[in-house]
């Protein structure tokens, strides 16, 4: 039988927050319905929301409303690092220690201060419970706490750009009072002895300006104001995150004045809102974007791996027609986007020229072109899709007489291929940890995504041995003007021969009532959006 959307639970949900009895007065109804926000999401296979367990993209809302990190990024600056529970932090020269100094008037939800035995146990336990998202505190040697208000993290390998990473919510710190009394442990064995991520998926542990007061898996979380917040700014009284499966269930409910938010849109959908004074469209630059790769292993292609080849590529791609290629596409011009610091411009953008790229084959000895491959999944999650990119790669590279047979497999089929360096072309979906230039880190000389495309320190090819001295350079430089500058020279040089090829991304863009205010800072690809910056009006 086919599942009925529960709209009608939203609305037994707002009246009982309105109260309903004889001698309730409409203000008050009404009153309680603006200070609840109703967010319709597609919940399935959503949660848990144990935020050192979630990874599937809504625990980054929960995480931002229940919890509190060490630090954060002011709004949608991600130049910019904040004080979240520390007040205040410094990087040793060596780039490689991080002491924070914890805001002492933090306090958890049951009202006792925040102490850095409860940092040091959340990341152990983030890092011991071998989740999803354990692997972000993989670069850590040790966290301590030599007082209770300073915390100290010591990374395995120099990289000032973690500071950054403490921003994601799977940094969350967790009252360990309250997680251990409810089957929460850092112990080695956590991942076989941690019995606290379902109490942790209708409770919360935090410090945050909400807690969780109950979920049902599938259909509904609830999420009430904090009555002992340490930072009491939150307007909204009651959260309600309802599932509503589908984007056009989202929208007409929005319409209809049952929920008061949507989940990212497609352009189609949006671009008629516009016209609509009662709705309003917000959203944030996409960290979902879409790259191709050349191998560098002549094993693999002999033809592909040569220098003028790998320029001549770059070349004759059409970008303009990469950012045409569906509605909402945002065109990146390298392997750093625009909108992080260092991001390669649009003045600074590669150009189609398609005669430069016949002239660079024939000095390759390759005027006749040749034959390759390039591996892609089949997978429509985004629009476009992997093959729509795919398949314009191949026309583009058609023109100048390069061959290409598109391999497109189902996405777990796609990915051993890959990930077993067995591709001699690549267009993969990808995305960084967060939004930093030392994401592309990954894609350089001995890079996990590097060595899939035979790129490494024995492999170095014409351009490596540089990019490798520049990257080593900018993870242990402090000073920031430095640091940015350096990752964007990597990324501008890239453009011109490197075996990557930054394409495009896919904003996330959602519809919301236009008496929701403060959604310009509050919607970013780290919390995804952070509630108890929003009110209404």
């Amino acid at each position: 039988m086919r599942r009925v959307i529960p709209l009608l639970a939203i609305a037994t949900l707002l009246v009982a927050a309105g109260g309903c009895g004889n001698d309730s007065k409409s203000g008050d109804a009404g009153d309680a319905r603006s200070k609840t926000l109703v967010y319709g999401v597609n919940l399935k296979s959503q949660g848990p929301w144990d935020p050192h367990v979630g990874a599937v993209g809504l625990d980054r809302v929960v995480n931002r409303a229940a919890y509190d990190t060490l630090v954060a990024y002011a709004g949608t600056d991600y130049a910019k690092v904040v004080p979240d529970l520390a007040k205040e932090w410094t990087v040793a020269p060596d780039a490689k220690t991080f002491t924070f100094t914890l805001d002492p008037a933090a306090t958890f939800a049951t009202g006792r201060t925040v102490t850095a035995e409860d940092v040091r146990w959340s990341f152990t336990r983030l890092k011991n419970l071998a989740g999803p998202p354990s692997y972000l505190a993989g670069p850590i040697e040790s966290v301590t706490a030599p007082d209770p208000a300073t915390v100290v993290v010591t990374l395995k390998s120099p990289d000032v750009s973690f500071l950054r990473q403490f921003v994601d919510g799977n940094f969350s710190v967790l009252d360990k009072e309250t997680a251990t009394a409810n089957g929460a442990t850092d112990a080695a064995d956590a991942a076989k002895t941690d019995t606290a991520t379902n109490w942790l998926s209708a409770n919360s542990a935090g410090s945050g300006p909400y807690k969780i007061e109950s979920w049902s898996a599938g259909s509904r979380l609830v999420m009430v104001k904090n009555p002992k917040a340490w930072r009491p700014t939150a307007f909204f009284e009651k959260i309600i995150l309802q599932d509503v499966p589908t984007p056009d269930a989202q929208l007409a409910a929005l319409k209809r004045g049952e929920i008061d938010l949507t989940q990212a849109l497609g352009k189609s959908l949006l671009e008629p809102l516009e016209s609509e004074s009662r709705l309003q469209v917000a959203g944030s630059p996409g960290l979902t974007w879409f790259l191709l790769g050349m191998t560098r292993a002549p094993k693999t292609d002999p033809n592909l791996a040569k220098q003028q080849v790998q320029e001549a590529i770059h070349h004759a791609l059409d970008y303009e027609g990469i950012g045409q290629l569906a509605a909402g596409v945002q065109q990146w011009y390298g392997m750093i986007p625009p909108f992080i610091p260092g991001g390669v411009a649009e003045q600074e953008a590669p150009k189609q020229d398609v005669d430069k790229a016949k002239q660079l084959l024939a000095a390759a000895g390759l005027s006749g072109g040749f034959d390759t491959e390039l591996c892609t999944t089949t997978s429509t999650d985004h629009q476009p899709s992997a093959l729509d990119l795919a398949q314009k790669v191949q026309a583009d590279l058609k023109n100048v007489g390069i061959r290409v047979k598109i391999d497109g497999q189902e996405n777990s089929a796609f990915l051993t291929k890959y990930r077993a360096a067995e591709c001699k072309m690549v267009l993969t979906i990808d995305g960084p940890a967060f939004p930093d230039p030392s994401h592309i880190v990954p894609y350089l000389p001995d890079g996990a995504r590097a060595l899939r495309m035979g790129w490494s320190s024995e492999n170095p090819g014409w351009d490596g041995a540089g990019y490798s001295a520049a990257a080593k350079e900018a993870l242990t430089q402090t000073d920031e003007t430095r640091r940015v500058q350096l990752w964007h020279d990597i990324a501008a040089g890239m453009n011109t021969d490197g075996p990557w090829v930054g394409l495009a991304s896919v904003p996330y863009s959602f519809a919301a009532d236009a008496r929701i205010k403060g959604l310009d800072q509050a919607t970013n690809q780290v919390t995804l959006l952070d509630i108890a910056a929003l009110r209404r009006d």
